[in-house]
């Protein structure tokens, strides 16, 4: 139904498959009011941040305490790479366990719709990377091997990272120069397993490429139609029980004039050409879709400048991750935006930051 989840009961992952305490399912008390997060992997590292959590879950209980809640809960909806429509299929099932629905998306869905998938590979599918060896394809182990390496790289960067931010060594140059030289090898190792995988991929299971390219932008169109559709869907199915539904464009390096690189961002956060292309190819198609669904009182906002006028690094790598410091600021624009709508009620004047 979801495509796919995690190795379930190991590591911080539940009896479902997701990254989070709580099992399923979640049987919350009379006075627990329940936030549940959707999306992809930009998501599941905000929910992963205790601190960015904890400061989401302060600002949004200034305004639910009136009610007779006494706690918050977060729960973590989201998984690495999972695009619409697998968010939503999440977004369906778990709508009756929480209060409020925050789903933070965008950039997995535009970076599938680039020529390679777009012709290859039903774009409205899981993630090839992860979905297709899971399905017994024509992907051998050594190939399965190099997909796993990558998720280490990535997990092994992210660790470090966290480490790093929140540790009493922080302010010392020994540990940050160890940390550079540790991504800068996971990134060029990551890179060379990219290349390798594309030279071998192999995509003879789907016969849908389409013969010209008034075909491809119509199956590109498509998508973002049932992109539409889907957040358009979601916000109605909330309000049809009685629930609050919050749908963010996440933020990308890679959309133009939308923040002051550090030297360190400059350097090793901005080199994926691909992605990059897709991202100022697609961004504006979002702009349209933010717009288009918030005349028709769907709650939706664009994060995509959410950095424009912070200089210190906030990426974490050339892709779309941010880390600790970003985290901070993605949680308090989402809360704002939350609480500035007034669905929860009126918040403290502290929690707008008035």
């Amino acid at each position: 139904f979801f495509g796919y989840t995690g190795k379930r009961n190991t590591d911080g992952v539940n009896n479902l498959g997701f990254r989070t305490w709580q099992k399923f399912p979640y049987r919350k008390a009379k006075d627990e009011f329940v936030i549940g997060t959707f999306g992809g992997s930009f998501a599941q590292q905000l929910i992963d941040d205790n601190d960015a959590v904890k400061t989401l879950n302060y600002l949004i209980f200034a305004a639910v305490q009136n009610k007779g809640y006494t706690k918050i809960t977060h729960i973590n909806l989201s998984e690495s790479a999972w695009r619409q429509p697998q968010q939503h299929h999440a977004f369906v099932h778990y709508l009756k366990d929480v209060d409020l629905a925050i789903t933070i998306d965008g950039f997995n869905e535009v970076v599938s719709i680039d020529n390679h998938l777009a012709i290859n590979y039903p774009i409205e599918f899981p993630n090839s990377g992860i979905w297709l060896p899971l399905l017994k394809s024509t992907f051998d182990a050594n190939r399965i091997k190099k997909m796993a390496k990558i998720f280490a790289s990535y997990e092994s960067s992210e660790r470090s990272g966290r480490w790093l931010e929140h540790s009493a060594v922080r302010v010392s140059m020994v540990p940050h120069l160890f940390w550079h030289l540790q991504l800068k090898r996971n990134l060029t190792q990551v890179a060379a397993l990219r290349k390798e995988l594309g030279e071998g991929a192999q995509w003879e299971n789907y016969n849908v490429t389409p013969e010209t390219e008034e075909e491809k932008s119509k199956m590109i169109e498509d998508y973002f139609a049932s992109y539409e559709q889907w957040v358009s869907n979601a916000h109605a199915l909330a309000q049809a029980n009685g629930k609050s539904s919050f749908h963010f464009i996440q933020p990308n390096q890679y959309v133009k004039l939308s923040k002051e690189f550090s030297e360190e961002e400059q350097t090793q956060f901005l080199s994926n050409e691909k992605l990059g292309a897709a991202v100022v190819a697609s961004y504006p198609r979002l702009d349209q879709m933010v717009d288009k669904l918030s005349e028709n009182g769907v709650r939706i906002y664009s994060l995509k400048d959410v950095f424009k006028d912070v200089k210190r690094t906030v990426y974490r790598d050339d892709c779309c991750h941010i880390g600790p410091y970003g985290n901070q600021i993605v949680a308090r624009a989402i809360a704002h935006k939350i609480l500035e709508s007034g669905v929860l009620g009126p918040a403290r004047p502290h929690a707008l930051g008035e």
